[in-house]
């Protein structure tokens, strides 16, 4: 039974209370527009996700910001437990693989000690220690593929995303194709200018050097400003 003077590190049961009741309230926070960026860009680094299959920006309906604290207490949820189990598991490993070296390891408070009394618990303990350690490793890359498939799901756009992005593209590509045509008539002009300029000067070569001195010189302005508009 619990008491006042309960200590909640040395109670399971409180810290698992502790740990229901903070989930919750930490969950809150998804609901802050930065959220799905940070966590989009740590699915992204962390999990190996495409980046097309995550959303892009902060989540704008209800069903987005839903979609994201789902996402965000999944992540906290397991975050925590592995983050629990990191601290716990492997000085317990290492204590039980050198158990059979250091006698006075078999009186600590490990609530083994009776089983420690017969051989074979000392001969498997260090077994025991190495799979304690191969089930936390197992247990971090289960939940990494886990969070790995569910991320595009819960992070991945809604309709309005994908039509808040179409409507971007479409606007690039507009500012793209006018300043392609714009580029297009301003060096088409510049050609022109320059062949005509060219061509007459090569007919008058041997008979107008003035004429020629001109048109070199008009050639050398209009590329010249050509290279300014570009």
């Amino acid at each position: 039974p619990l008491t006042s003077t309960t200590d909640v590190f040395s109670s399971p049961t409180l810290q698992l209370a502790s740990f229901a009741v903070g989930l919750p309230l930490a969950a809150v926070t998804s609901l802050f527009p930065l959220t799905r960026p940070l966590e989009t860009a740590a699915v992204r680094w962390l999990c190996g996700v495409d980046a097309a299959r995550l959303a892009d920006g902060p989540a704008r309906t209800r069903a987005a910001k839903g979609r994201t604290a789902v996402w965000y207490t999944v992540h906290l949820g397991l975050g925590g437990v592995i983050a629990g189990m990191s601290l716990a598991v492997p000085p317990f490993a290492v204590a039980l693989i050198v158990l059979p070296l250091f006698a006075g390891l078999r009186d600590s408070p490990l609530g083994l000690s009776e089983v420690l009394d017969h051989t074979w618990a000392l001969a498997l303990s260090p077994v025991a220690g190495v799979a304690s350690l191969l089930a936390l490793a197992g247990c971090v890359a289960g939940c990494g593929v886990l969070l790995a498939r569910w991320a595009p799901a819960l992070l991945g756009p809604t309709p309005e995303d994908r039509l808040a992005a179409a409507e971007a593209r479409a606007a690039d590509l507009a500012v793209r194709n006018r300043l392609a045509r714009e580029l297009h008539d301003s060096v088409g002009h510049a050609l022109s200018a320059v062949t005509l300029q060219a061509s007459a000067a090569r007919r008058v070569l041997g008979t107008d050097p003035e004429f020629v001195r001109d048109a070199l010189a008009a050639i050398e302005d209009t590329t010249r400003r050509t290279v300014g508009e570009l």
